[in-house]
C-alpha cells in the first residue's frame, strides 16, 4: 500500500511538471540579433519581441542608449531610440534581418527612457508604454503611452488615463502584460518608489494598475503596491512577466 502510494505521489509530481520548459544556452548573439556595433557608441538594454508584421513569428524591437561621441561619459549627449529587426526566418527558426529605425519619427524626450510593447488597443499593431523624463534630468516621470493610430502614434501620459503621477526622484521600469488573466493587458512597474518630496526615502516595490477596459479601449484602476504577493528583493529587480511554465497565466522574473 505504502509502495502504491509513492508511485501514485511520483505520478502526480512529473505530470506536474510535463509542461515546464527546458532552456540550453544557444550562442552569444543568436539568430542574427545585433546588440553591439563597430564604434562602440551604442549600448542595446532591452529586447521586445512581438510579432510586428503579423505574419506569424516574433519580430524584434531593441531600446538603445547613444554614448555619443566624448571620451568621458557626457550625460547630455545621451540619446535614446527604438530599433527593429525583422524576424525573415520563421516561428521555430527565426533570423533577424539588419538592424533599421523603427520608426521614421517618434517622439522620445530628452531624459531617461525606458519603455515596453504590446497591442494595448487591439488593432495588431504594437503600441508602447514608456517611463520617462520628459525634461534633462528632471527626476519627473512621467508613463507616456504610445497608441498606434494608422502609421502614427497617439501619445498620451498617465493622468490621461487617471493614474497617479510617479513621485519625482523614484526609478521604476515598466512591463505590459495580463496579470489577471482577463485577456487584456495590465501594466506593472517595478523599481524604487520616493514616498513624497519631503522624504526622499526610497522603497522598493512593485505597483500595478488593472486594466478595466476592454482589448480594444484600456482604462486603468491603480496603483497598487506588491499586487498578488509580488515583492522585489531588497537589493533591486527588473521583474518580467511571463508565462514560464505554460499554464496559462502569468510568472514573475526577475
Amino acid at each position: 500500500m505504502v509502495l502504491r502510494h509513492l508511485l501514485v505521489s511520483l505520478l502526480i509530481i512529473s505530470l506536474s511538471n510535463i509542461h515546464a520548459q527546458d532552456f540550453q544556452f544557444h550562442s552569444t548573439f543568436p539568430f542574427g540579433i545585433q546588440l553591439v556595433d563597430s564604434t562602440g557608441e551604442r549600448i542595446v538594454f532591452k529586447l521586445m519581441f512581438i510579432d510586428r508584421d503579423q505574419d506569424g513569428d516574433q519580430d524584434l524591437f531593441l531600446t538603445s542608449l547613444g554614448l555619443g561621441e566624448s571620451e568621458e561619459l557626457d550625460l547630455t549627449e545621451l540619446t535614446y531610440n527604438i530599433e527593429y529587426q525583422e524576424n525573415i526566418g520563421t516561428a521555430k527558426e527565426p533570423e533577424f534581418g539588419q538592424i533599421a529605425p523603427a520608426f521614421d519619427t517618434l517622439y522620445i524626450p530628452f531624459g531617461y527612457f525606458y519603455p515596453s510593447c504590446g497591442d494595448l488597443n487591439g488593432d495588431g499593431i504594437p503600441d508602447f508604454i514608456a517611463m520617462a523624463e520628459e525634461e534633462y534630468i528632471s527626476e519627473i516621470q512621467h508613463l507616456l503611452f504610445y497608441i498606434s493610430s494608422g502609421d502614427t502614434f497617439d501619445i498620451k501620459r498617465d493622468f490621461d488615463f487617471d493614474l497617479n503621477p510617479i513621485v519625482p526622484l523614484s526609478r521604476l521600469l515598466p512591463s505590459l502584460a495580463d496579470l489577471d488573466a482577463d485577456g487584456d493587458l495590465d501594466i506593472v512597474l517595478c523599481g524604487t518608489v520616493t514616498s513624497d518630496l519631503a522624504d526622499t526615502t526610497q522603497e522598493f516595490r512593485v505597483l500595478y494598475a488593472k486594466n478595466i477596459g476592454d482589448k480594444s479601449n484600456p482604462e486603468f484602476l491603480g496603483w497598487f503596491n506588491n499586487p498578488y504577493d509580488i515583492v522585489q528583493d531588497t537589493s533591486g529587480e527588473f521583474i518580467q512577466m511571463a508565462d514560464i511554465d505554460l499554464d496559462g497565466d502569468m510568472d514573475a522574473i526577475s
